[in-house]
Order: structure tokens, then sequence, then C-alpha cells
């Protein structure tokens, strides 16, 4: 059977914690700030997406929003405090 995923028919199959991982922002005004990855959730056709969860438990897909930066492990940033701009721009030199 050839099927062509879409969105409407790309649905999630299994999901796998995401212990130590996080999701960057960076915002219009150019601040960062970070959410803590849940999950990453595999698709029917194979592709694997990181969902974050905001503060009032609301899990969602971190690709589809336009402002997400990167997707970290807690071992690549020292300082789990919330990132700025100038300390991301301090630790980017």
């Amino acid at each position: 059977m050839n099927m062509k995923f879409t969105e409407e028919n790309n649905k999630i199959v299994q999901i796998i914690p995401a212990e130590g991982w996080w999701a960057l922002y960076k915002e219009a005004d150019g601040k960062y700030w970070k959410s803590k990855v849940a999950c990453f959730a595999l698709f029917q056709d194979g592709s694997i997406t990181p969902m974050d969860c905001d503060s009032s438990g609301w899990v969602d897909i971190c690709k589809e929003t336009d402002n997400l930066y990167r997707i970290y492990h807690q071992d690549e940033e020292p300082n789990h405090e919330l990132i700025t701009s100038s300390t991301l721009q301090e630790k980017l030199k």
C-alpha cells in the first residue's frame, strides 16, 4: 500500500520521554526563553518531533511555533536559569 502522508493523516504512533531536553525560543524583541520538552513524538511517516509543556500543562509540538530557536539537552547548557539574549550572545562568542 502506497500512502501519501499529510498533516491530517500523519498521526502520532508513540511518545518517548524526553528527560533533560529543553526547547529554546527567541521572541521578536530578541529575548530568549526556554520550555521543558515533555516527550518526543514518533509519527506514522517515521519523523520524530519534540513536544514541550507550558506552565498550564498544555503539551504541544515545538515546531508549530515560528520562534523555535533550537532543542538542546541540559548537558549542553551549564546554567539552567532563564536565558537572556545577552547571556546567550556571550556563550556564542
